[in-house]
């Protein structure tokens, strides 16, 4: 399937009004679509307070440097 600005398509391909108007009318009798989205989601990333590195899981201890992540603050 491809897209078309069927307003270009009319004044191209149409020399006369009579035969614009025609066109016009058959082409608003035709269905019209919705494009496809293009789909995804959020990527959340945690920052560990104690060494800094990112990771996008969330676990209850820091895979780079083992820090206790369930919250607590021990400074």
């Amino acid at each position: 399937m491809r897209l078309i600005d069927a307003d270009d398509f009319i004044e191209r391909f149409s020399h006369t009004p009579m035969v614009q108007e025609a066109i016009r009318k058959a082409m608003d009798k035709m269905p019209t679509i919705e494009p496809e989205r293009k789909k995804g989601k959020w990527i959340v990333y945690y920052e560990c307070p104690k060494c800094g590195e990112i990771t996008k899981d969330f676990t209850e201890y820091c895979p780079f440097c083992s820090a206790d992540m369930r919250g607590e603050d021990d400074e």
